[in-house]
């Protein structure tokens, strides 16, 4: 997230469109150092082990549904040249399905 705030407010435009278009109740993208900018512009640091790995091996990730707010968390890895880089994540209801 080494990125100056007009980059960081393109990102976060992105990301909105994003959001709306998918249907996402939040969405972020995260560095391989687990920092993580969401749809809002929050910058947070992502702690969860299991899902930095799924990064990390270049794997999707999907959580289980969280049963008090009806959401699961899905990942996708984002490589360049071929090198994991971070990845994008999304909140989605499932109560939409």
């Amino acid at each position: 997230m080494d990125h100056n705030e007009e980059q960081q407010d393109e990102v976060v435009e992105h990301l909105k469109e994003i959001k709306e278009q998918g249907a996402f109740e939040k969405i972020g993208v995260v560095d391989l150092t687990g920092r993580s900018l969401d749809d809002t512009g929050k910058t947070e640091k992502i702690q969860d082990t299991e899902f930095l790995n799924s990064m990390y091996h270049n794997q999707n990730y999907v959580s289980n549904v969280q049963d008090i707010s009806d959401t699961m968390m899905i990942a996708v890895p984002i490589t360049r040249n071929g090198q994991v880089t971070g990845a994008i994540w999304g909140y989605y209801s499932i109560s939409r399905i």
